[in-house]
């Protein structure tokens, strides 16, 4: 009986709707297809290393967005963080707190 009424509770917890934040992107703003791409383009216009930035765009790790498409935000950067990921066109994609604006949730 205990049994049924944990899993009765958890099914219940767990099916409630889930609200999809949205959010609109920042024009001329950087995402890259990977946490780690997008770190490394963070370092690398900190410290103006404009080469190593334009080759990462050239190959496709990573995009310059433009700006006011809407996008789904999957990961958000919560209080302090930064990175923060979101989804277009089924495409999944990280980008700063800084390319993204206008969040809400629909």
């Amino acid at each position: 009986m205990k049994y049924i009424l944990i899993m009765s509770c958890l099914f219940i917890f767990f099916s409630a709707p889930a609200h999809a934040m949205w959010a609109n992107t920042v024009d001329n703003s950087v995402a890259c297809f990977s946490k780690e791409d997008l770190n490394d383009m963070i370092q690398f216009a900190a410290s103006k290393d404009q080469q190593s930035f334009t080759a990462y765009i050239e190959t496709g790790r990573c995009i310059i967005i433009r700006g006011g498409l809407k996008v789904t935000v999957v990961d958000s950067p919560g209080m302090f963080g930064n990175e923060t990921r979101f989804v277009f066109n089924g495409v999944k994609m990280w980008t700063t707190r800084r390319g993204l604006r206008n969040y809400r949730v629909e």
